[in-house]
């Protein structure tokens, strides 16, 4: 019991909700109180001013509560209004109002009271918001205005369903979002008008497939099978599904919800609602996986867009041929045969190696398991040894580079046709499977339109085992031609030597002295020099004669590559050696291009030459 505060509005805030309450206020308006008696658990004063009654001014006090109105309408099949009560200001003081409906609104949230089409808003202190919905009559105009001199603002926002068509008049939008959402933020006093109509029918197709996916998984005695169909209807009602004859319905699925949906014969009846929805299918159908495989036969019910077809094989099985749409896999390796006929044919003309055009093609046919720059180092191999059998002759440090280069391709190729026998044994085989991201055992086609039926492909394949036995039959005829083809790689390669040393230059010193006159002896010493293409290159000593008193004997550091002759020591005052007239062969063995040459030193008095020709047989012994 008080004198109320000098205010416009005064709040009053139960503790305890009281069971009556009963008010007498002259000059004020109560918020919050029922006819019944009952009150909320917050009331609300407002003084009631007279139309000529003057302001005395401003007064110092809390700001009132101030909140925003959003009106959310959505119009599908049946018309609705969310409403929300925003607080703008801080939270610590009741919100007490009464929010208009609008004209065919139902309120049909329960605990809210409605006097007077207005919805009895009483929100305490530490409330942020409230929200009720209603129901909303359909009708022709819809009219949304905001109040003036009210403690709120309104936001309005519209959703419109596929069977309506909506026109505005008034205040143009702040936004219009996805799905046909339109917002309008209006000022105090500002409306808007919204104008709806329903489009009316015309003749045609009331359902679309946009997609459509069927998807494979055949068996050695069934297959399983999927269809996922994405459809947009106009108007609600049943769509039905043509299976296969002998196919089994497993699930079926709506915007990924199963559905109890059975199966009567071979059509499957799904509901369809207006807007858009993915139907999903799943069946079995028994069937025996032979050496030619066709997608089972399937009715949409409905032309489609968008059809894809995806045949997840067997992996035990070996695909040799596939036909479908145009956009679909294709099988490369017939053409990889193709080109390799071409190729055998022109390397089947060289007759330098021991390989035939049939030998050729059976030899590239193994190594298609292996990449095509693998398959070429076999192939370059055989033919540089060719050329190396053709061509031995060359510098001594060319030479020996060409063998280790030679030795070292030898290593890689024969580590290929190992690599071919073990993919072709062990691993799968490669069909070149190309064409809409298919590869090996994964088949997918596609087709941009058809008029209901799925596009059937088929597939040409037979067991793996074929395949296996193809590769031990190439093996085994592999293995035999390496008996033949090796001693021949070796022979090429050793071809006028196996190694070159790089200095085979013979030198000799003949022996030294003073001549008397003509008769004199003469010294001269004999130089080899090393020839252009020279293999290898040996000495032998020359033989002694029996009438001089002092012999030539070889010296041991010379007698690894060239022997040099020299005179032993004479005591002083001794005379030179006489010679018996004869020469002294020394004879050197030199191989050039593979033929032998022989040359002389001729050592005699006071004389020292070279003389190349026969040799001469040595002087018989006394």
């Amino acid at each position: 019991e008080g004198p109320l505060p000098a205010r416009e509005t005064v709040q009053i805030a139960f503790p305890l909700r009281p069971h009556r309450v009963e008010a007498k206020a002259s000059g004020w308006t109560i918020d919050g109180l029922h006819e019944d008696g009952l009150a909320d658990p917050d009331l609300q004063l407002t003084r009631i001013h007279s139309e000529d009654a003057a302001s005395d001014g401003l007064e110092m006090g809390p700001l009132p509560p101030f909140v925003r109105v959003e009106r959310e309408l959505n119009l599908g099949l049946n018309w609705e209004v969310t409403t929300r009560v925003v607080r703008l200001t801080p939270p610590g003081s009741a919100v007490v109002l009464a929010v208009p409906l609008l004209p065919g609104e139902s309120v049909t949230t329960a605990d809210l009271r409605v006097e007077d089409d207005r919805v009895q808003v009483n929100m305490a202190p530490e409330v942020l918001y409230a929200e009720w919905t209603s129901a909303l009559e359909v009708q022709p105009t819809i009219a949304l205005s905001a109040a003036e001199k009210s403690p709120w603002v309104e936001l309005w926002r519209l959703q419109v369903g596929p069977v309506w068509h909506v026109e505005h008049e008034g205040i143009p939008l702040i936004r219009q979002g996805d799905g046909g959402l339109r917002e309008w933020q209006p000022w105090p006093g500002e409306a808007i008008s919204l104008v709806v109509s329903r489009p009316e029918g015309v003749e045609g197709q009331t359902l679309t497939i946009d997609s459509a996916r069927l998807e494979l998984r055949p068996g050695l005695r069934a297959t399983d099978a999927s269809l996922t169909i994405g459809v947009r209807s106009s108007r609600g009602g049943q769509h039905d599904i043509a299976l296969p004859a002998e196919a089994q319905l497993q699930a079926v699925t709506i915007n990924g919800v199963e559905q109890m949906i059975g199966q009567s014969g071979s059509q499957v009846r799904v509901p369809v609602v207006p807007g858009a929805q993915t139907i999903g299918l799943t069946w079995r159908e028994p069937m025996t996986l032979g050496r030619r495989y066709n997608a089972p036969a399937l009715n949409l019910g409905a032309p489609a867009v968008n059809v894809s077809v995806s045949i997840d094989y067997p992996r035990d099985r070996w695909i040799l041929w596939v036909s479908g749409p145009r956009l679909g896999p294709a099988v490369l390796f017939w053409s990889y045969i193709v080109m390799l006929v071409i190729a055998a044919l022109v390397l089947g003309r060289f007759r330098g190696t021991p390989l035939r055009t049939h030998q050729w093609f059976l030899l590239g046919l193994g190594l298609s398991p292996l990449p095509v720059p693998a398959a070429m180092v076999v192939v370059g191999w055989i033919l540089v040894l060719a050329w190396r059998r053709q061509r031995p002759g060359l510098s001594s440090g060319w030479f020996n580079i060409r063998q280790l280069i030679l030795a070292g391709w030898t290593v890689i190729a024969l580590g290929c046709l190992i690599g071919a026998i073990t993919a072709g044994l062990l691993g799968q085989p490669d069909m070149q499977i190309e064409g809409n991201g298919s590869y090996r055992w994964s088949l997918q086609w596609f087709q941009d339109r058809t008029a209901g039926g799925v596009p059937r492909p088929w597939v040409v394949a037979v067991s793996m085992w074929w395949y296996r036995g193809a590769m031990l039959a190439w093996a085994l005829w592999l293995a035999w031609s390496l008996i033949r083809w090796l001693p021949w790689a070796w022979q090429s390669f050793s071809a006028g030597g196996y190694w070159r040393k790089m200095f085979t230059g013979l030198s000799g010193h003949g022996p030294r002295g003073g001549g008397n006159g003509g008769g004199g002896n003469g010294g001269g010493s004999t130089a080899r020099s090393p020839r252009t293409g020279a293999a290898s290159e040996t000495a032998s000593a020359s033989a002694s004669t029996s009438t001089s008193s002092a012999s030539l004997q070889p010296s041991p550091a010379a007698a690894s590559q060239s022997q040099a002759w020299k005179v032993p020591a004479r005591a002083p005052g001794e005379e030179a050696p006489g010679w018996a007239g004869m020469p002294t062969p020394e004879l050197g063995v030199r191989t050039i291009d593979g033929q032998p040459e022989r040359r002389e030193t001729m050592l005699g008095h006071g004389s020292s030459g070279e003389r190349q020709g026969p040799p001469k047989p040595p002087p018989a012994k006394p």
